[in-house]
């Protein structure tokens, strides 16, 4: 073809190329625009994007952060060798807008992994599996079918996988009906409890660590499939980060790792009962009071926090100085003979004396735990020792030795101390047989109570509704 002819032509040659390129695929015309992975080993931190909540990332009592999310997030950044650096976001958009601005690396805020969510994230593997619940106020009309329904004023949160799930749920049922709001979980249970909302979808972490604070909050029925919860990426990202980040979950579940999360911020709150918690609620204000001041005081002196110090004795005798036990422990603090008399006790009934010698002797258990054992794990271990006594927890830590476990974690000792009732196995300990199961409840029951109370603490601090915090140890 002459030159001349070539010219003439140009214009229909643009016209077949460009025509060409729509009908390629569109991966082989789109080239990642990021290399998130690269950049953030050579910078040495990993940015995460996230939404502060009592299941994400929040401030403890201390002011440090924590959380599960937080946690897990530590965690990856870790095994990328960097440094984590938290941005928090108010919403799921300003989240994905973090991400593809280049402002955050990663983003994690229990981001469930949905057809709709795809477009605006880039998502790792699983990490966790959520079930979401109806959630409705205890002494109203509890929906048990989904056409109870239809008729019902339904409130979610703008951005949450339980959108999906009742935009699914429509498709079959086209009365079913909803509205979406820009607060986020936290908000809108505490509007639920006042009736200011009729019902909700929430996922079952989400509800259990609220309902320690409002347990009037109840759990109805399952909705639609478990969301995936993901860790998530830019969508212009390569994706080697993403794949990364699945290398690092499959093996930190294969270390125990995320099971050993789900036990510290978890477990308290799905092993309390309605009535424990309102009980204990109604207690905080009526009772408290009138000990707070004894154990502030003893609290400093042993170096414990007073509030931890207030569950124990909560979960002992529900803060009754005149309480008895049929084996002969007494007092607010329910100490026996031999502990009295090693805490120089003169009277158990006294509260004073009480807690004071409580104190001393959960300080004293808490410094006699191997060095190895690293918070919040000790506290626990040494809450199990003041239940069961330290011989027990010791042989505990042994049959976690011979079993596989790991004797530094409490969720590893939470399998063994149960086998002390099993004749067989307390044959192999030194300590002899023991009522196992007793310790793990009564450490379970008092983190659930130390929670409430940092949260209801805080909010008598503040003058203004807390953050809830599960685990707060």
């Amino acid at each position: 073809m002459s030159q001349l002819k070539f010219r003439k032509n140009l214009p229909w040659v643009f016209i077949a190329l460009l025509f060409l390129g729509l009908l390629l695929p569109y991966p082989l015309l789109h080239s990642p625009e990021t290399d998130t992975l690269s950049s953030v080993v050579k910078s040495g931190e990993l940015v995460i994007a996230t939404i502060a909540g009592p299941t994400t990332v929040y401030k403890g009592p201390d002011g440090s952060l924590r959380g599960f999310d937080h946690d897990l997030a530590e965690a990856f950044a870790g095994f990328l060798q960097v440094k984590p650096v938290f941005r928090f976001a108010g919403n799921m958009r300003e989240l994905s807008g973090l991400l593809t601005t280049g402002k955050a690396d990663m983003a994690i805020a229990g981001i469930q992994d949905t057809p709709d969510s795809r477009p605006l994230f880039l998502f790792s593997r699983p990490y966790k599996y959520v079930q979401h619940y109806v959630v409705y106020l205890r002494g109203g009309k509890r929906p048990k079918k989904l056409k109870h329904l239809f008729n019902r004023e339904i409130e979610v949160p703008y951005d949450s996988g339980a959108v999906y799930i009742l935009k699914e749920l429509k498709k079959a049922h086209p009365k079913l009906n909803w509205s979406r709001t820009d607060d986020d979980y936290e908000v809108l249970l505490n509007d639920l409890w006042q009736g200011l909302v009729d019902l909700s979808v929430a996922p079952i972490d989400v509800l259990k660590v609220m309902q320690q604070h409002l347990p009037e909050l109840g759990k109805g029925m399952a909705l639609g499939n478990p969301g995936r919860l993901a860790l998530a990426f830019s969508p212009q990202d390569s994706g080697a980060i993403a794949r990364k980040a699945g290398d690092f979950l499959e093996a930190f579940k294969k270390s125990g790792g995320l099971k050993r999360l789900e036990q510290r911020y978890y477990d308290a709150a799905v092993k309390n009962s309605y009535f424990n918690l309102a009980h204990y609620n109604a207690e905080i204000d009526h009772t408290l009071p009138d000990y707070k001041s004894l154990f502030v005081k003893y609290g400093n002196k042993y170096h414990i926090d007073w509030r931890l110090l207030a569950a124990m004795a909560y979960q002992e005798s529900q803060w009754k100085p005149e309480a008895v036990s049929p084996t002969g422990v007494e007092g607010i603090m329910m100490l026996t003979k031999g502990t009295a008399k090693l805490m120089n006790i003169d009277n158990r009934r006294d509260p004073e004396q009480s807690i004071r010698g409580g104190a001393q002797y959960i300080a004293q258990l808490r410094d006699r735990i191997a060095s190895e054992v690293k918070e919040p794990d000790r506290t626990w271990m040494a809450l199990a020792a003041y239940n069961v006594g330290l011989g027990h927890l010791l042989d505990a830590r042994e049959l976690a030795r011979q079993t596989n476990r790991n004797p530094d974690f409490w969720s590893d000792l939470e399998q063994t101390l149960p086998l002390l009732a099993n004749e067989e196995w307390a044959k192999k300990t030194r300590h002899g047989k023991a009522r196992g199961r007793e310790p793990v409840q009564y450490v379970n029951r008092i983190r659930s109570f130390y929670d409430i109370l940092v949260k209801r603490d805080e909010e008598m601090k503040q003058d203004q509704p807390a953050v809830a915090q599960p685990s707060a140890l």
